[in-house]
């Protein structure tokens, strides 16, 4: 199983966008993952998910994305290295053995 960590901002549409462009380029992702969604696992790492409830981000996404989003990445403190120690925490989480592993 692969683990992709999705930021929104930048990614699934530009920073700093109008409302109306928010989400435009999920389309590309799902492209990329075409073939992939049976073994790819989704876990939100935008800041979105500090501000808006779960359920709203998962309503953004489109039908066949959602269903992959098995988590989002923990809150930890501002500083150096940030999204780094959000996914690295995340990951102290799973149970994986492969992943128990890396982190360690």
């Amino acid at each position: 199983m692969k683990l992709l960590f999705l930021d929104f901002d930048g990614v699934l549409h530009p920073n700093f966008c109008q409302e109306e462009h928010c989400f435009s380029r999920t389309g590309f992702l799902m492209e990329a993952l075409d073939g992939f969604a049976d073994d790819v696992e989704v876990i939100v790492s935008s800041s979105w998910r500090l501000h808006r409830p779960a359920s709203f981000l998962l309503q953004k996404l489109p039908v066949s994305l959602a269903p992959l989003v098995v988590g989002f990445t923990p809150e930890v403190e501002p500083g150096r290295h940030q999204r780094y120690r959000e996914v690295h925490a995340y990951l102290k989480t799973r149970d994986d053995q492969v992943i128990q592993e890396t982190v360690q």
